[in-house]
């Protein structure tokens, strides 16, 4: 037996940070806020069309009780048409950085989101 695939990333943040972060999944990457079961925190579903791949959950304590613990690094998406999340990134003012990957047919474009959390964009080109 074996894992199969990764499931969704889940961040747990301030409510104002959790708004900040719902709308820069959903504005600058194109995610969709979507059906979420009834927790007893607050949160999004958010969609990558019918996948939910990002949770987020609203919870006051979540930054006393990780601080500094994390060894999270990034998420990273498969995603298409480089140009247009370049324009989209830089029309929202959002730093990033590009890279090819050696001898293969990837461009990856690595940023951050509002909480610090490192994003992934992941390109086929070629």
């Amino acid at each position: 037996m074996t894992a199969i695939a990764l499931a969704h990333v889940n961040l747990r943040a301030a409510p104002p940070v959790i708004e900040k972060l719902r709308a820069f999944y959903c504005d600058v990457l194109g995610l969709a806020a979507g059906p979420r079961p009834q927790f007893a925190l607050q949160g999004y579903w958010l969609y990558a069309g019918d996948r939910d791949v990002v949770h987020l959950v609203a919870d006051d304590e979540a930054a006393l009780r990780n601080a500094g613990e994390s060894t999270f690094h990034h998420t990273a998406f498969d995603c298409e048409d480089r140009p247009a999340f370049e324009k989209r990134l830089q029309a929202n003012r959002v730093p990033f950085h590009v890279a090819h990957v050696p001898g293969r047919n990837l461009v990856q474009v690595f940023l951050q989101d509002p909480a610090g959390n490192g994003v992934e964009l992941t390109f086929r080109e070629g």
